[in-house]
């Protein structure tokens, strides 16, 4: 059975439809989480010094940006604001 993972839907190449396919859309999936001064990374024990900030698949950069320059930070990422998180640093 093909599987299509798609965030924010849009793809130039359409991969983000598939007749007959299982589809996970982790378009609601938009939690943003800030981490001031430590941060461990989910199932470790390791501590990182720094802030941080984890977000949900399905997050927009537009929102990330918008989350982060309230805290006075910023994040690289994509010129395309409307572009899922998930999308974007897999390489859309």
């Amino acid at each position: 059975m093909r599987l299509v993972v798609k965030g924010t839907g849009h793809d130039d190449n359409g991969r983000s439809i598939a007749p007959f396919a299982l589809s996970i859309w982790t378009h609601y999936m938009r939690d943003i989480a800030h981490h001031r001064g430590e941060f461990t990374l989910a199932g470790s024990k390791k501590r990182i010094k720094g802030n941080a900030v984890t977000v949900g698949a399905g997050t927009q950069m537009y929102d990330v940006y918008t989350a982060t320059a309230k805290n006075g930070e910023t994040i690289v990422g994509g010129g395309g604001k409307s572009v899922g998180v998930g999308g974007n640093i897999t390489g859309g």
